[in-house]
């Protein structure tokens, strides 16, 4: 028997190890052991490797969730670069040096005009990105190249220096977009417009140097001169009389009223001829308008670096980045005076109210105390009368009501139990004068009066 046991066994054994040793199909893997080590129990990201063993999802969710995803919002693309707002997406320079130069010399204007916000965004992002090599200041001593940090192989540029100082602004532009020597690209780490702010705030740092201004504020004031000769220059070309635009389109109109008069095709150019001239009267109107707007102002010019020297300072002081902060600190400040300043009133009349609890207080409490007074003597009568009826014919009380400066919760009396259980002894307080049984006795006799006046839980003697 034992034998065809065994005989049995070993068929049934081989018969399994054959069939998970059985070759895969087209599309089935065939018998394995340990699939999950072959097959990934968690999704593979942009890879579709459903198993039909994997039960917690079915081959559509899995198709799903393995797919590629939207990017997070905020993410910048590599070739997310450019040189105006409307064309931020287009950054029609090469990396070459050839394109590079075409870039120092194209881009002058920072597509952003200066504000405190912008300023510090790129002081942000200039000290996380430039500031390890650059310096704060700008000046090329970052942490890699001073004494107490590495040592850099390449020194980096001294934005303080004459060649950037008056470098053009394209010039900074494209070092983000590709690096320049050792330095690596950063398009990819800054939008289009941190980039532009980034280069603000080089600018910043070097007006900072030559103690200058740079803000939008301040710097618009500094520029009078130049706005006022620059307006000067175009009243010119167009009103000078032998040059100007005015002068010579005026000729024009001569000439195309005598073409229109001889061949009415040239009409249309003459009539046109007409707008444009009216529209530059009304340009040369307003230029002298802005003209006339303008005004060197040095007084007022101080007045306002004053108030900008203060709003900084309040700024540090209060450790905030934008007036509406400030003014925020401001009403806070304000509320809290007003408080204070009414705080003596408030207190008067706390106390008013509080010497008028008190009396009332005061007279309860007294009413209390003469109840008291009333009722003690019939209480004593009738706890020696208890007591003497279990056992204790000579117990004695004395019950003394002591006045409190403060008030308790029941009124200002303490109450102080006296007690003696023998005859011609001495009064003590009941806590020394009682043994452990007297004490039970005393319990019971008091609970028995109460009982009269309020219900009482049950209470077992032993």
């Amino acid at each position: 028997m034992q034998t065809t046991l065994k005989y049995i066994s070993a068929v049934v054994i081989t018969i399994c190890l054959f069939t998970a040793c059985q070759q895969p199909g087209v599309n089935s893997t065939g018998s394995e052991y340990m699939p999950d080590m072959a097959h990934s129990v968690a999704y593979e990201a942009n890879y579709y490797a459903y198993y039909y063993h994997n039960t917690w999802g079915t081959e559509d969710e899995y198709y799903k969730m393995a797919g590629p995803r939207q990017p997070v919002k905020g993410t910048i693309a590599r070739s997310a670069a450019g040189t105006g707002k409307d064309n931020a997406l287009n950054y029609p320079y090469a990396d070459t040096e050839e394109e590079r130069k075409r870039a120092i010399n194209q881009l002058i204007e920072n597509p952003y005009s200066i504000t405190d916000a912008g300023l510090v965004q790129g002081k942000e992002l200039y000290n996380v990105m430039c500031g390890i090599c650059h310096g704060e200041k700008g000046d090329g001593l970052g942490y890699l190249v001073r004494d107490d940090g590495g040592k850099y192989p390449a020194a980096p540029a001294n934005f303080l220096l004459e060649e950037h100082l008056s470098a053009s602004n394209g010039r900074y532009y494209h070092a983000i977009m590709f690096g320049k020597n050792v330095m690596g690209a950063y398009k990819d780490k800054l939008s289009f417009e941190e980039r532009w702010n980034v280069i603000h705030y080089i600018r910043s740092l070097q007006a900072k140097e030559l103690k200058l201004e740079y803000n939008q504020m301040s710097n618009t004031l500094n520029n009078v001169e130049s706005i006022q000769t620059e307006l000067a220059l175009a009243n010119q070309i167009i009103s000078t009389e032998d040059l100007g635009v005015a002068s010579n389109l005026i000729t024009l109109k001569q000439v195309f009223h005598k073409l229109s008069g001889i061949a009415s095709v040239y009409s249309p150019l003459s009539e046109r001829i007409d707008s444009v001239a009216i529209e530059l009267d009304d340009i040369f109107s307003e230029i002298e308008s802005e003209q006339s707007k303008l005004e060197v102002n040095p007084k007022r010019l101080q007045e306002i670096d004053s108030t900008l020297q203060t709003v900084h300072n309040l700024f540090s002081k209060h450790t905030v980045n934008s007036v509406a902060d400030l003014i925020e600190i401001e009403n806070q400040l304000a509320t809290q005076l007003d408080t204070l300043a009414s705080l003596d009133d408030t207190i008067a009349e706390k106390e008013n109210s509080l010497e008028s609890i008190i009396k009332e207080l005061d007279k309860h409490a007294a009413i209390i105390h003469k109840q008291r007074v009333q009722v003690l003597p019939d209480l004593t009568k009738q706890l020696e009368a208890i007591l003497s009826d279990l056992g204790m014919p000579n117990a004695r009380f004395k019950m003394l009501l002591n006045p409190s400066e403060t008030f308790l919760y029941n009124g200002k009396d303490h109450l102080e139990f006296l007690f003696t259980a023998n005859k011609g002894a001495s009064f003590l307080p009941l806590k020394k004068a009682a043994s452990g049984g007297e004490l039970s006795r005393i319990m019971l006799a008091i609970k028995s009066v109460l009982s009269k006046y309020q219900q009482l839980p049950t209470i077992m003697f032993d």
